[in-house]
């Protein structure tokens, strides 16, 4: 990750878009907005690319990328639907 992201809990990019954290968890699930993966099996969410996906540009062949933190998580992010 870089420092740049801003990275938001389920709930917490509900409340920027104005739906629902199940529906946040939906989207991500089905693949319509790029998700990034915890450790622990939870997901956050990169507000820009989120945004820039939701905008309509379009994401690389083969769908909305997922990416998996692996390790040395600081566990300060966190809190949302758990990796299947």
């Amino acid at each position: 990750m870089s420092d740049g992201e801003h990275l938001l809990k389920p709930a917490e990019l509900g409340d920027v878009l104005r739906v629902s954290r199940k529906a946040v968890c939906r989207w991500a699930r089905e693949g319509q907005i790029p998700r990034i993966a915890l450790p622990d099996g939870r997901f956050v969410f990169d507000l820009a690319a989120v945004l820039a996906t939701l905008s309509g540009e379009t994401p690389p062949p083969g769908g909305v990328p997922s990416r998996r933190v692996v390790g040395g998580g600081s566990g300060e992010v966190g809190g949302g639907e758990r990796a299947a």
